[in-house]
């Protein structure tokens, strides 16, 4: 998900350089997350961190993912018809 919103860009690197795996992993059990990508909504990023969760338990599940983003896409497209259709 963190990929789809940062443009493709590649997780866990500085200055184009890939993180060593054992750096990824000591940083991520300590609590590390990426930063939220500039075009991703918070409430994306909410979700996005809840799947990062270390227990995985606390996750959510794919249907509960997939019912979040039909309502975004949803919200996404009320908008966008209410836009196009302005009065005003």
């Amino acid at each position: 998900m963190w990929e789809l919103w940062s443009d493709g860009a590649t997780p866990y690197s500085e200055n184009g350089q890939k993180w060593e795996l054992l750096k990824v992993a000591i940083k991520v059990s300590k609590g590390f997350r990426l930063d939220r990508p500039a075009k991703c909504p918070k409430p994306i990023y909410v979700m996005i961190l809840n799947l990062w969760c270390n227990n995985p338990r606390h996750r959510p599940r794919s249907s509960e993912v997939g019912k979040m983003m039909d309502r975004r896409h949803q919200l996404h497209s009320m908008r966008s018809v209410s836009s196009d259709h302005d009065l005003t």
